[in-house]
This record gives structure tokens, C-alpha cells and sequence, in this order.
């Protein structure tokens, strides 16, 4: 039978990491939509927008996405948090066992 290994240190470094990440991805997200903002200054017409809109369509599914993935570092902190809680309880519950079966 395999074992599943679990490590609560390695489950918070990825959620942190993937907070990271996922603002990262916000903040370029930021600067693009700005970019394409400052491009109504010097392009103007039907092709502007229409290139903004298409644009702007794209980047607010993007940033559902984003807001989506928000929720697995939360989710990984959560199980890191159940995983410590029953190796407690594991360890409470086996300290209290006679240490032999004869007593």
C-alpha cells in the first residue's frame, strides 16, 4: 500500500509562493491595461476601439482567473493547518496508549 506524505512546510512555501506569483500576475495585468489606456492619446478610431475592446474582454477574463486562483493558497494553508491539527491529536491520543500491551 503507498503512503501519502504530506509536509505543512512545503504546503505553506507553495501557497506563499502562489500568492506571489498570482500578484505578480495581477500587477503586469495593471500595466498592460494602462499602456492600452495611454494608447488613446495618439490612436484614435473605430481600430482603437476595437482593439480595446478585445482587449478589455480578454483582460477581464484574465483577471477572473486570477481571482479564482486566489483561493488555492488559502485552500493549502487550510490543509497544512488540518494536517498539524491531527498529528496533535495523533500524538495526544498515542501518548496516553500503554507503552506495553501487558499492562
Amino acid at each position: 500500500m503507498s503512503e501519502l506524505q504530506v509536509s505543512t512546510e512545503v504546503l505553506r512555501q507553495e501557497a506563499e509562493k502562489t500568492v506571489t506569483d498570482i500578484r505578480k500576475m495581477k500587477q503586469v495585468l495593471d500595466k498592460q491595461r494602462a499602456i492600452i489606456r495611454r494608447m488613446g492619446g495618439y490612436w484614435q478610431g473605430e481600430g482603437y476601439d476595437t482593439a480595446i475592446k478585445t482587449y478589455m474582454t480578454l483582460s477581464n477574463k484574465s483577471s477572473e482567473v486570477l481571482n479564482r486562483l486566489e483561493d488555492i493558497p488559502t485552500r493549502l494553508f487550510d490543509i497544512a493547518e488540518v494536517y498539524e491539527e491531527m498529528e496533535r491529536v495523533n500524538q495526544e491520543i498515542a501518548s496516553d496508549l500503554p507503552s506495553s500491551l501487558l499492562e
